[in-house]
């Protein structure tokens, strides 16, 4: 079986909830989603802070201004909180628990900042109105804060079903085909060091008392340096497809795109634009021409 090399790191694959929300394009959308949503439910919900019909009176003639403020102080207190958010996110790795104890750190301070507006307009007691306004605030943000974080989780699915699908291609791009040969390839002891589809070699280069085995993984292409020669391996090689071109060299000729004749000789020019050519000595181009010409009919 031909190796895969999957260079995608583990974190990017498992990206959690905390790592999607703390995005640019979550916290902007946050940021700007909750004030919103807050004047939109003072709109439609008068409340009245549990002080009675009196402060529901106050409240309707003031909440033209009123409501700018409470969402004016939420939009501070998010700004304030999703930027050291961003910060941290660039720093260190957030958890899920970390995004979840920020988000009750950040009602808690809306909270809090909206009961000193409201003890100070209603003249109450500061103590007396945090109950209610975090009772309200809960009330209020529990549904966008819900709303968002079910859409990061659907990112997150989304994002772990491409990835799994990119592995997935390219496993079976890796993989060779029913018809293809498995070639064997043992060290100078007889061990067997790796297999790879006959298909995907591209040249084998003898090294001194190394080969390096040079063939296709996926997209990329490969390397593998194995203790043996290349008198040692060539029987194997050649009953698989690969043709000797050089002492130095085996072939495969189903990756040549053209043999290239020069002053200096025949050269196997590679279908693989970023792999040199190949040398093809006197001693072996009759027979790669040969050989090489079948292929191209």
């Amino acid at each position: 079986m031909t190796r895969i090399n999957d260079n995608k790191s583990e974190a990017e694959f498992d990206q959690n909830l905390a790592e999607i929300v703390s995005t640019p394009k979550y916290m902007a959308t946050f940021v700007l989603l909750i004030p919103i949503y807050i004047i939109v439910f003072a709109v439609f919900y008068n409340p009245t802070f549990g002080l009675g019909a009196d402060a529901l009176r106050v409240w309707d003639e003031a909440s033209s201004m009123t409501i700018p403020l409470l969402a004016s102080i939420s939009l501070l207190v998010l700004l304030l909180s999703r930027g050291g958010l961003f910060v941290m996110s660039r720093r260190a790795r957030l958890t899920d628990l970390h995004y979840l104890v920020w988000q009750v750190a950040e009602w808690a301070l809306i909270s809090l900042f909206a009961s000193l507006y409201i003890s100070l307009y209603f003249h109450i007691p500061y103590f007396r109105a945090v109950p209610t306004a975090s009772l309200y605030s809960i009330m209020v943000l529990v549904f966008p804060y819900v709303l968002l974080w079910m859409s990061a989780k659907h990112c997150q699915q989304r994002h772990a079903l491409t990835r799994l699908t990119e592995q997935l291609e390219e496993l079976q791009r890796g993989m060779p085909r029913s018809d293809e040969r498995i070639v064997s390839f043992v060290d100078e002891r007889g061990n067997e060091k790796i297999a790879i589809g006959s298909d995907s070699i591209i040249y084998i280069e003898s090294a001194g008392n190394y080969v390096d085995i040079v063939y296709e993984s996926g997209d990329k292409v490969d390397r593998y340096c194995l203790r043996n020669t290349l008198k040692s391996i060539e029987a194997t090689c050649t009953q698989n497809g690969l043709v000797r071109c050089h002492r130095s060299y085996l072939v495969n000729l189903r990756k040549v795109k053209m043999l290239r004749h020069e002053s200096d000789g025949v050269y196997a020019v590679l279908h693989v634009h970023s792999l040199a050519d190949i040398p093809v000595s006197k001693t072996y181009a009759a027979e790669v021409a040969r050989l090489y010409s079948q292929i191209e009919m």
